[in-house]
């Protein structure tokens, strides 16, 4: 789980840092972020997934290349892939100049920094990455060995230091270096190594790679995320526990009792969570076709609609009852020990009190980790700790600053924070003027006869 994160000239984040640990330097289970509109909430949840993006892209060339490689009978059929092959990778594949265009804040010409504690497995460590305009110019990972924090590498221009004592072999530790040397600066060292994950065997794997890189690798990987962009478009990436089908929705799966097993699992969990969210959702099932040794998968809910039982196919439910579908697999995923879910705009199209009741609910039961921003000052008034709740701000200086509700305040049985964060009092919320709407319409008016 992370510990903290330090940002430097990453989008709106010019020099960020915050702490995610509790009085016993323990990573809290839940960090609850406010925070007015362009605060940067979006941008600290981000993070998390440009560092996921960092991680992949020698395994995105690798895909790329196949997909560039596609022959056409034609040069019409070629010009289309080309365009499609381009609009894929546009969306899906990032080079790291790609993460650095994106990440990078306006008018900067300083270095981008990346750095994330976490700890893992009861063990804390340090993981540091520095993008320039073009490439990589430093990274670094320090992480417990034999009781000590030990630095396990630390790559830059300048200095390219490895420790050779994690390595079994001397002969894989060779071709790890030699494989620094020919792609480290358009790749990260971890991304190198997610790709060597990929492309060797397990068995090869398991006896030559360094355990705790590979279980720090996995661990990064395997952070669930939901990111809210401009015009309502969404992105992110989840982590489904393998008893689960996925996705949740509809889908086909092979007829074997593996995944019918799992198809009644996830069917049986749905079940239970809709219709103990909703009085009129009566039953959550899956309608089935079977064909061809396969099975098509759609959800429905049995709703009582004027006095009947109706079923409805789920693809007609609120766009509110959707994302909590597709925000499900992030909840669960944030029980399990060690995992981390980040979901932005959590609130957004879902009722204040099913936020309410879903997040109070769960908060005892996390043994991972869950981020989320919300607008919800409802969970102000929850018996969630305190310290669990974060505002965005900004200090005299223009500095953008994330810390706990607690450190304006400290609790008192009388502490009313929601109403004392709604009028002001921690800041983290507009400030804004009456809007004189009648004055604006006699605006608009002068400005049509001008015109």
């Amino acid at each position: 789980m992370f510990t903290y994160v330090k940002l430097k000239n990453y989008k709106s984040l010019v020099d960020f840092e915050v702490d995610l640990t509790d009085s016993k330097n323990n990573p809290k289970k839940m960090v609850i972020i406010y925070g007015e509109n362009g605060a940067g909430k979006t941008n600290f949840i981000n993070a998390f997934f440009t560092l996921f993006e960092t991680l992949n892209t020698k395994v995105y060339k690798r895909i790329i290349d196949k997909l560039m490689g596609k022959k056409a009978d034609n040069k019409n059929d070629k010009r289309n892939i080309k365009l499609i092959i381009n609009k894929i990778i546009k969306d899906n594949f990032k080079s790291i100049e790609d993460i650095i265009n994106d990440a990078k804040t306006i008018d900067s010409k300083e270095n981008i920094i990346l750095e994330f504690g976490f700890k893992l497995n009861g063990k804390y460590g340090k993981y540091y990455i520095e993008m320039r305009e073009n490439g990589i110019a430093r990274e670094k990972l320090e992480y417990v060995l034999s009781k000590n924090k030990t630095r396990f590498f630390d790559i830059s221009d300048k200095e390219k230091y490895i420790n050779k004592s994690l390595f079994n072999s001397n002969k894989y530790f060779k071709e790890i270096s030699d494989l620094i040397d020919k792609f480290w600066g358009k790749h990260s060292f971890l991304s190198i190594i997610f790709f060597e994950i990929m492309d060797k065997s397990k068995k090869y794997i398991n006896k030559n790679m360094p355990k705790d890189i590979n279980n720090i690798v996995e661990y990064f990987l395997s952070t669930s995320l939901h990111i809210k962009q401009k015009s309502n478009i969404e992105k992110g990436r989840i982590n489904v526990a393998r008893k689960f089908i996925f996705p949740m929705n509809r889908g086909i799966i092979t007829k074997t009792k593996k995944e019918e097993k799992k198809l009644n699992y996830t069917e049986n969990i749905l079940n239970y969570f809709f219709t103990t969210l909703y009085s009129d959702v009566k039953k959550v099932f899956y309608n089935r076709e079977y064909k061809d040794n396969k099975i098509k998968y759609k959800l429905f809910f049995k709703k009582q609609i004027y006095g009947q039982i109706k079923d409805i196919d789920f693809s007609l439910e609120s766009a509110g009852t959707q994302k909590l579908l597709n925000l499900f697999p992030l909840l669960l995923i944030s029980l399990n020990r060690d995992k981390v879910s980040a979901i932005d705009e959590f609130d957004s199209n879902i009722h204040d009190i099913l936020i309410y009741n879903i997040i109070s609910s769960m908060a005892n039961f996390i043994k991972g980790q869950l981020i989320i921003t919300t607008h919800n000052t409802t969970l102000l008034e929850t018996k969630i700790k305190k310290d669990y709740i974060y505002l965005f701000n900004i200090d005299s200086n223009g500095k953008k600053i994330l810390i706990p509700i607690t450190e304006y305040e400290r609790k008192n049985p009388n502490t009313n924070f929601r109403k004392r964060y709604l009028k002001g009092l921690y800041g983290g919320i507009p400030m804004i003027d009456d809007i004189d709407f009648g004055d604006l319409f006699n605006q608009d008016d002068l400005y049509v006869k001008e015109k």
